[in-house]
């Protein structure tokens, strides 16, 4: 499974799964002949923010948006990008955004520390 550890100033670890999360939100909206899918995820820290075009010429039709087609999608983010700064905004519900720190670009994949 891939994993992410994100460290805020505060000292506090958030580890973030693709098991660990839940999706609170999630929409579509299409231009320019593709689509855009944002999905929400809900965890105990914050909200984190999946924002993706589809490849030129692929839509998404609203019908699929079911919470087994998220998963399988975002399961699929994980393991392309991670959790890059590019593709994840954490919105910390105890921290401000300000006290986010980068993961560091050395990542642990085996879930020892």
């Amino acid at each position: 499974m891939d994993w992410s550890t994100r460290v805020l100033r505060s000292g506090k670890r958030l580890v973030i799964t693709p098991n660990a999360v839940l999706v609170h939100r999630l929409s579509i909206s299409s231009g320019g002949g593709r689509s855009k899918l944002k999905i929400v995820y809900r965890t105990l820290a914050g909200e984190l923010f999946f924002s993706r075009w589809t490849p030129l010429g692929m839509r998404i039709p609203r019908r699929l948006l079911t919470p087994l087609f998220v998963a399988f999608y975002s399961t699929f983010l994980y393991l392309e990008e991670g959790p890059s700064i590019a593709n994840v905004y954490l919105r910390a519900w105890r921290t401000k955004l300000k006290d986010y720190v980068p993961w560091p670009p050395s990542r642990n994949l085996t879930g020892n520390s």
